[in-house]
């Protein structure tokens, strides 16, 4: 199927997107949603996700044609797809790029399948997979995480007197993610002002940055606290509103790859060595004389 040649004007987008940002950082739904499309598509800025939300507001997955029919589905006979500008889209293998092209995409609801494909999981993170991401956060952290032998805190929390991250004894890996998602933007704010740090400031896009990660690979997360949204959001401008939204994207973006890149890099090893070794990635045998049934 050819992609639409016709191009929305540039001024209609940054129409769209001006609209979008009053109402997302105003609105804890919107913005909700705002995160939730951010953590499925950690390729698109700020600018972007408004822009499709703009156009279709109740759709939550968007790709190309080609991505669509990757996936087993195919676009609808004369839908029409939404311009991404360039620029709209990140080349996450470059830092600091974007696309230098034109791209359509398209919404859930303008596509079909030959017949019926459940929903696609999230790329979970668990066993070795969840151990390799902690390993990666842990050389994110700006500051040195330490286990808190002192057990000041039932929670991993920041501590801006000594500098650390500090882990209580026997937390689960799936809360250690979380919490040093959320305790490494602390810390990272800290390092990067000269004076005047407070926790409660960054709290919640800490929560924010925590909960899409989490929505990324499937793990446990409560929702951000949003409900001073627009009480945190009353003193600033459009431009300003939208420059927040522009960086917790980018934050985001940028831990996101760095946690795929390494744990992707493990589940091709591991796949490799299977192939050579005659297993799966998990180290269980294709024979079926080696395989013990229960």
């Amino acid at each position: 199927m050819a992609e639409p040649k016709e191009i929305w004007p540039t001024d209609e987008i940054s129409a769209a997107v001006v609209d979008m940002t009053q109402k997302v950082s105003e609105e804890p739904d919107a913005y909700l949603h705002f995160l939730q499309l951010q953590a499925h598509h950690p390729q698109y800025t700020a600018d972007t996700l408004l822009w499709l939300m703009a156009k279709e507001p109740d759709d939550q997955v968007f790709r190309t044609v080609p991505e669509w029919n990757e996936h087993g589905r195919f676009v609808k006979p004369g839908e029409k797809g939404i311009p991404l500008e360039r620029g709209m889209v990140r080349l996450l293998d470059h830092d600091g790029w974007t696309n230098p092209n034109m791209e359509w995409v398209f919404a859930a609801k303008q596509t079909w399948a030959k017949e019926s494909i459940p929903p696609e999981p999230e790329q979970r993170l668990s066993g070795q997979r969840l151990e390799m991401g902690l390993r990666t956060l842990l050389e994110l952290s700006p500051v040195e995480v330490k286990i808190d032998t002192g057990a000041s805190s039932s929670e991993i929390r920041y501590d801006p007197e000594r500098k650390e991250i500090l882990l209580p004894q026997g937390i689960g890996a799936e809360e250690a993610f979380r919490g040093l998602v959320r305790e490494i933007l602390q810390a990272r704010m800290d390092m990067e002002m000269d004076e005047g740090y407070r926790r409660e400031i960054f709290q919640q896009d800490a929560e924010c940055l925590s909960w899409m990660m989490c929505q990324r690979y499937g793990l446990p997360c409560p929702e951000p606290d949003l409900s001073r949204l627009a009480q945190n959001n009353a003193p600033w401008n459009t431009e300003e509103r939208n420059s927040c939204l522009t960086s917790i994207s980018w934050l985001y973006s940028g831990m996101e790859k760095n946690v795929s890149r390494e744990v992707n890099i493990q589940k091709s090893v591991r796949q490799k060595i299977g192939q050579a070794m005659g297993t799966n990635e998990h180290g269980q045998g294709k024979s079926k004389a080696l395989v013990q049934t229960r």
